[in-house]
């Protein structure tokens, strides 16, 4: 069942709800989202609508980066923890290095794998600010200053995967962002849209996308909480929607 589209999801003034996307090859589509605070971490990753969660490479890559958090593998034959086989280099990037963030947070101490087409990711699940936009105090802010900073960059304190260890990729990404909604409400928290509506970021957990071909000279984007009606033919009233849950 179709609807007409909400002509309060039009969002096209708002453009720090934009994130600007390159195209390999018309086909995969990169932006980059910055992690972390005072400081942001930028993260370049493929905008992915087939898949659910944020997962970015960070400095558990490498044993020599990682600081304290030197994970162990458990080996049944020998009944109980033994050094990794690969201590570097684990992933092609590191984008993200919880040691520079004052607000990261570890919340789990066993790994977590996930698959898509080609990619194979493993990580632990962190919790830390994701900003659409990047912050621009460069750690000089004191609380007051940062929480406005926070709120006018488009920050949301969230959940992702942080990786230690990577395959297919790709050498041009730092990660996946995942834009498929979850059915499954108790993992809300690990679906960036759902934080972004959940921290009073959009209004509603959606994201539309401006597609262009590199023949057509414009820069494709993304736009999160609702869409661009310009770029519509007969503007909102010429949208429809249909809700898969």
């Amino acid at each position: 069942m179709s609807e007409v589209a909400d002509a309060s999801e039009d969002n096209r003034d708002d453009l720090q709800l934009q994130v600007p996307l390159n195209s390999k090859n018309d086909a995969v589509y990169l932006g980059t989202v910055y992690m972390g605070s005072p400081v942001s971490q930028p993260s370049r990753v493929v905008f992915d609508t087939g898949s659910e969660y944020l997962a970015i490479t960070s400095v558990l890559c490498d044993d020599e980066t990682a600081g304290n958090y030197k994970f162990k593998k458990y080996d049944p034959l020998q009944g109980g923890f033994v050094q990794r086989d690969q201590q570097h280099k684990r992933c092609k990037t590191m984008s993200y290095d919880m040691h520079k963030s004052d607000s990261n947070k570890i919340l789990s101490k066993a790994s977590s794998k996930l698959t898509y087409g080609s990619a194979k990711l493993q990580g632990f699940i962190w919790q830390d600010y994701t900003c659409i936009q990047p912050l621009k105090g460069e750690g000089t802010m004191n609380a007051v200053q940062l929480k406005l900073e926070l709120k006018n960059n488009k920050c949301a304190f969230f959940q992702f995967l942080a990786l230690y260890k990577s395959q297919g990729l790709g050498h041009d990404s730092d990660g996946i962002l995942g834009l498929s909604p979850h059915k499954d409400m108790k993992k809300k928290k690990l679906h960036y849209l759902w934080s972004l509506k959940d921290n009073g970021i959009i209004d509603r957990a959606m994201v539309s996308f401006s597609i262009t071909s590199k023949e057509m000279g414009e820069t494709p984007y993304a736009l999160f909480g609702g869409y661009n009606s310009t770029q519509i033919v007969g503007g909102a009233e010429g949208l429809k929607t249909f809700k898969n849950f």
